[in-house]
């Protein structure tokens, strides 16, 4: 519902002031409202396919990878779309004398998008094209590589982080910033990670590292493409394991 007010109101708005010869600032008002929604539409539309998304396990160089989700791309494209929004209210209400409205509106943008956008909208923009979160199962453990943080996250975590199927390791909680194992540990220390960007539900994480914690003999299927079929069954049983759960519970 929210995405399609944001884009009938960006195109209505957008048409009708392009139509209208003299401009007046409530005109104005309405152009500047139109461009901020219609900034935020990239992170609302990856927000809302990511919900229906699904796993994708793939064969790649001896081990089974499942990519990890868009959210960075959604972000960082919201953030850019804010910054050229500013730059071209400043420059519009400039030429069309109204130089006042331009410095308030433009500096109300970029004080909207420094503080809850991008702070770095080009180095950002590299970042979420140029690497991506994977999860990776190995014969030994799960491998989780997660790309360099954007200048909007604040909570540090580790770009690589390895979890070995002989720790027996399942997930203990999370919230919304870690997921936080629970098993018996071999290493001292809090066992967390990044609950964000995986391409994976939680359930079906957990469902993946309860399996091949307690089967060793599974675990050579994931240096090969027989894998791809065990990983995909696995987390399926999973998704519709909690499917069966919502629907007793709202019973």
């Amino acid at each position: 519902m929210i995405l399609v007010v944001c884009v009938i109101g960006t195109t209505l708005g957008a048409r009708w002031v392009a139509q209208i010869p003299s401009y007046s600032i409530w005109q104005f008002e309405l152009a500047w409202v139109s461009l901020n929604l219609g900034a935020t539409l990239p992170h609302i539309v990856e927000r809302s396919l990511h919900a229906f998304s699904r796993p994708r396990p793939r064969f790649m160089n001896s081990s089974i990878v499942i990519p990890g989700s868009y959210e960075q791309i959604g972000d960082v494209v919201t953030s850019c779309l804010t910054w050229l929004s500013a730059a071209f209210m400043l420059v519009w209400a400039t030429m069309m004398r109204q130089p006042v409205f331009a410095v308030l509106t433009a500096s109300a943008t970029a004080v909207l998008a420094f503080f809850l956008c991008s702070r770095r909208p080009l180095a950002d923009l590299r970042i979420a094209f140029g690497d991506r979160q994977t999860t990776t199962l190995t014969e030994e453990g799960i491998h989780f590589h997660y790309p360099p943080l954007l200048s909007t996250e604040e909570h540090k975590r580790n770009t690589e982080v390895w979890v070995h199927w002989k720790d027996h390791l399942a997930i203990g909680s999370v919230d919304d910033v870690n997921i936080l194992f629970s098993g018996d540990l071999t290493h001292q220390g809090r066992w967390t990670i990044s609950s964000h960007h995986l391409g994976l539900p939680y359930t079906g994480l957990d469902a993946l590292m309860r399996h091949f914690g307690a089967h060793p003999e599974d675990r050579p299927l994931l240096s090969s493409p027989e894998g791809v079929t065990l990983v995909a069954r696995i987390l399926e049983d999973a998704r519709a394991r909690l499917t069966e759960g919502a629907e007793e519970g709202a019973d």
